[in-house]
């Protein structure tokens, strides 16, 4: 079970740190903006705790759906054209929605006007195109690398077939003298938890609980064959 002690600490760091810019702003005597500080805290705070909240409840009542941001770049090279997509992007990362069902998983871009755009519709993964996932230890930190309020998860999905649109496929290596550089190249790009013959698509969640099992048991990817000389 759950140490309560420690998930009540978790839930204090932000609140304590949050106090630091405070406590600076009493010390030189700026009174008048404290209350400004304290509003644009509480609506920061607020509104990352009911976007939580929701993505808790859909997932209590049997709904696969999280929220987050993903890795525009990836998003933008493999599932939709970049065009405008950029300006709701914040810092490289598109606000998104993953819903997984019987058949696999759903990206969509989150936003008022995004969804209704034809050219920005939701995304279906089948999980035929789905090899595996991986998620690193929550944070208090957001895609940018700057303070969160609540801890963020960074999960990645790796996505072959069709979905990769060959872009996972390594043959043509086979042989190549400098296929070591193109693969630590690769490897830099994707980040050195990168599997071979697989495409990440990245994700910032602030609540993953269940996508990481619900890939590892649903996904029937496999990665594309890595040449031997690669091995």
């Amino acid at each position: 079970m759950p140490n309560k002690g420690s998930s009540r600490l978790a839930a204090a760091v932000p609140l304590l740190l949050a106090c630091v810019p405070l406590l600076a702003l009493l010390s030189t005597g700026a009174w008048p903006v404290v209350p400004a500080v304290l509003a644009l805290a509480a609506a920061a705070y607020g509104g990352q705790w009911l976007a939580r909240r929701r993505v808790l409840a859909a997932q209590a009542s049997g709904q696969g759906r999280w929220e987050g941001h993903l890795d525009a770049a990836m998003a933008t090279a493999w599932l939709w054209d970049a065009g405008g997509l950029a300006l709701f992007s914040y810092q490289g990362w598109l606000p998104c929605r993953i819903t997984g069902d019987a058949l696999g998983l759903t990206i969509a871009p989150r936003g008022l006007l995004l969804p209704r755009r034809r050219r920005y519709q939701p995304v279906s993964v089948p999980w035929t195109d789905i090899a595996g996932g991986r998620q690193l230890a929550p944070v208090f930190r957001n895609q940018a690398g700057q303070f969160s309020l609540l801890p963020l998860t960074e999960l990645t999905i790796d996505v072959v077939g069709a979905t990769a649109q060959g872009a996972n496929d390594l043959d043509y290596l086979d042989g190549e003298p400098e296929a070591g550089e193109v693969l630590d190249e690769l490897r830099e790009l994707y980040g050195p938890q990168w599997q071979p013959g697989t495409v990440p698509l990245t994700a910032m969640l602030s609540s993953p609980a269940g996508l990481l099992d619900l890939i590892r048991t649903r996904g029937q990817g496999q990665p594309s064959r890595v040449p031997p000389t690669q091995l």
